[in-house]
């Protein structure tokens, strides 16, 4: 798919849905797509746990600074 910016640019963007869930699922899949379309950059979107707190609540956006792998 390709979209144009504000700014006239033209975009092309991949969407890719996992279907397995796990970190060597989502390693395998994004090296795969490096090797097939060489991007320019990656978002990964996904679902994450953490402690409850006060400071958020269900719908906000949490960016992470790390991720740990405890597989």
């Amino acid at each position: 798919r390709s979209t144009d910016t504000a700014g006239g640019k033209r975009y092309t963007l991949a969407i890719l849905k996992q279907l397995e869930q796990g970190n060597g699922e989502a390693q395998s899949a994004a090296r795969d797509l490096i090797d097939d379309l060489s991007p320019s950059l990656i978002i990964v979107v996904g679902i994450g746990g953490g402690i409850p707190s006060d400071d958020y609540t269900l719908g906000d956006v949490v960016i992470a600074t790390r991720v740990n792998d405890y597989s």
